[in-house]
C-alpha cells in the first residue's frame, strides 16, 4: 500500500517536474505559449490517468495531480528569479497571491480529476448505452409514448 503511494507521488512529481520545464520552454521562447499551455493541460490530464491506473482507483489519480501541482508551483517564484517580471515578489498584496494561487489549484485538480476518471469511463459507457437503449425499446412498446 504504501509503496503504491509512494510510487504515485514520484509518478506526479515527474509529471510536475515535465510542467515545469514546459512553462521554463514557454517563457524563454523557445516554445509556443499557447501549445506549451495545451501540452501542461494534458500533462495533468495524464498525471491523473496514470494515477488512477497505477493505484488503481480515482483517489490515486488525483493525488498524482496533486502532487504535479505543487511541483509545477515552482514556476510562481521561479517567474520572479529567473524573468524579474514583477518588482513585488510574488504579488502586490498578499490576496492576489491567495487568489491566484487557488484558482490555479482549482484548475489542476480539475485536469487531474478528469483524468483520473477515464480508466472508468467504458464502464459507465456501456451502462448509459444500455440505459437507453431499454429507454426506446419501452418507448416503442407503449403506444401512449408514440403517438
Amino acid at each position: 500500500m504504501i509503496n503504491r503511494r509512494l510510487g504515485t507521488v514520484l509518478l506526479g512529481a515527474l509529471f510536475g517536474a515535465l510542467v515545469v520545464f514546459m512553462w521554463l520552454a514557454a517563457r524563454s521562447e523557445m516554445a509556443d505559449t499557447t501549445f506549451a499551455l495545451v501540452v501542461i493541460a494534458v500533462l495533468f490530464i495524464a498525471a491523473g490517468l496514470l494515477g488512477a491506473l497505477r493505484s488503481g482507483a480515482v483517489a490515486g489519480g488525483v493525488l498524482a495531480g496533486f502532487v504535479a501541482g505543487l511541483v509545477s508551483a515552482l514556476t510562481v517564484p521561479g517567474d520572479y528569479a529567473l524573468f524579474h517580471t514583477a518588482p513585488y515578489f510574488p504579488f502586490f498584496d498578499v490576496a492576489a497571491l491567495v487568489d491566484t494561487m487557488a484558482m490555479a489549484a482549482m484548475a489542476v485538480l480539475l485536469l487531474a480529476t478528469a483524468g483520473a476518471l477515464l480508466p472508468g469511463l467504458s464502464k459507465h459507457r456501456n451502462r448509459v448505452g444500455r440505459s437507453i437503449r431499454a429507454f426506446v425499446a419501452a418507448w416503442r412498446h407503449d403506444p401512449k409514448l408514440v403517438a
